[in-house]
């Protein structure tokens, strides 16, 4: 959670306290340092500034320009990302669907008395009128924690192959919109042992060789190291289970069921009710409360959320760093205009007289204009290329955050270049157009 409290708010008033003594510093110790001479020379009539402060006015200005160029680029790409991410399809339907997690006390339930506590509480559950489908799982999609981890070795192949493992009833799939490929899910388990086990497409293909399924069905899946056998009685669709960006993983899934064998993991005392209703959370969560204190009062469910929140709450990363960049991104490109504005206006008023006696001796105004104009492009160019330079050190740190994008991207780039001419040809637009409306009289008399 971020926030504005009084030490971010202390922290930036000294920011800015320090910026404005390091900006008045500068000219007040050049003018210390300088001869009264110096100054006559670079004020002398007909003498436009002095050069070294001209060279620093517009290498500010092109550095201006070259921060808002790759701010503009990194929000592009971030941008890019987020609309990629937010096309992808985690695997599960997110629709209403609620998340509501409990907690046995191990005290009070070993396995076959935790067992048979979420087999009622599936069945109660699913059978509210306004419910669709309700699962159990140890695990939500995109949430955050761990996932177990198993070792198995499929019927035929002495290959061991290290996979993900959760912990399911029979009515997860359902609830959360998995499509099953092939075979069958889960029966319902009661508190008795159940030795199913149902596998993703590709722990399928990882384990045989095979994206359908259709030849895993029936197959026996041997934990390691002596382990009891399972039976593949399902295929279902991948899940992306950690993030929408990482590609879903092999997955295998168990039933809750009393360990069939001392070395298993015992019975999940904490899991997590996925359930899909048309009533809104609001009406759902009090009918979940009273059939959970009905069956032991002592059981707290916590962690109230739905799945958008869930899948919202999985992208918040990128969604601030999008925000933030985005808003650099503005206010850089405002900053670079304005510097670029007032480099060019300052040009200018140096320039009058000069404008003044080229418009009495019969200059074009509209080419004045297009000097000025030049000027200002010229400057963007500079401070465009040395923008890219800054970009290319940086992209390898931008690409952490991005999906599916390049941080190369030639539409991108070009792009963000366009509308960084396209600001500097506005902002140098103004000066040019003052430079062409100079009336000789005025500039000779304010000589």
């Amino acid at each position: 959670e971020l926030g504005v409290g009084l030490p971010s708010v202390g922290f930036i008033a000294l920011i800015s306290l320090a910026s404005a003594c390091l900006c008045a510093a500068v000219p007040a110790l050049r003018l210390r340092r300088a001869r009264l001479s110096e100054h006559l020379r670079d004020g002398a009539r007909g003498a436009s500034s002095g050069r070294p402060r001209q060279h620093v006015r517009m290498g500010i200005a092109a550095l201006q320009i070259a921060l808002a160029l790759v701010v503009t680029v990194a929000s592009a790409l971030l941008s890019r990302s987020a609309q990629r991410l937010h096309d992808v399809h985690p695997g599960f339907d997110a629709e209403d669907v609620s998340v509501v997690w409990t907690l046995l006390p191990f005290a009070r339930f070993d396995d076959a008395a935790a067992v048979a506590f979420y087999a009622r509480l599936g069945e109660q559950v699913r059978a509210l009128p306004s419910v669709t489908a309700a699962g159990l799982t140890m695990r939500v999609p995109l949430a955050p924690g761990w996932s177990l981890q198993e070792t198995f070795r499929s019927e035929g192949d002495a290959r061991k192959l290290t996979l993900h493992m959760h912990v399911v009833d029979e009515g997860y799939f359902s609830a959360m919109g998995i499509p099953l490929i092939a075979g069958r899910g889960f029966r319902p388990i009661g508190s008795g042992r159940n030795a199913d086990i149902v596998i993703s497409q590709r722990a399928a293909a990882a384990l045989f060789n095979d994206a359908t399924g259709a030849a895993a069905i029936g197959k026996r899946l041997t934990r390691a190291a002596g382990g009891p056998s399972y039976t593949v009685v399902g295929i279902v669709g991948d899940v992306r289970e950690h993030d929408l960006a990482t590609t879903p993983s092999a997955m295998v899934y168990r039933p809750q069921a009393v360990p069939v064998d001392a070395s298993e993991h015992d019975a999940r005392h904490l899991m997590a009710l996925v359930v899909k209703s048309r009533e809104s959370s609001d009406v759902l969560v009090p009918a979940i409360r009273r059939i959970v204190r009905d069956l032991d009062p002592s059981v707290p469910i916590f962690n109230i959320e739905s799945m958008d929140e869930v899948m919202r709450a999985s992208t918040a990363r990128l969604s601030l760093t999008l925000t933030l960049i985005s808003a650099a991104a503005a206010i850089t490109l405002l900053l670079g205009a304005i510097g670029l504005y007032g480099v060019i206006a300052y040009m200018v008023a140096l320039r009058t007289r000069e404008f003044g006696v080229r418009v009495a001796l019969g200059a074009n105004p509209s080419r004045i204009a297009r000097l000025v104009a030049t000027r200002g492009l010229m400057l963007t160019a500079s401070g465009v290329f040395a923008g890219f330079m800054l970009y290319v050190m940086l992209a390898p740190l931008l690409s952490a955050f991005l999906y599916d994008v390049s941080p190369m991207d030639p539409a991108t780039l070009a792009a963000a270049t366009l509308v960084l001419f396209a600001t500097a040809a506005l902002a140098s637009w103004l000066p040019a157009r003052h430079a062409a409306r100079i009336d000789p009289a005025y500039a000779l008399r304010a000589e």
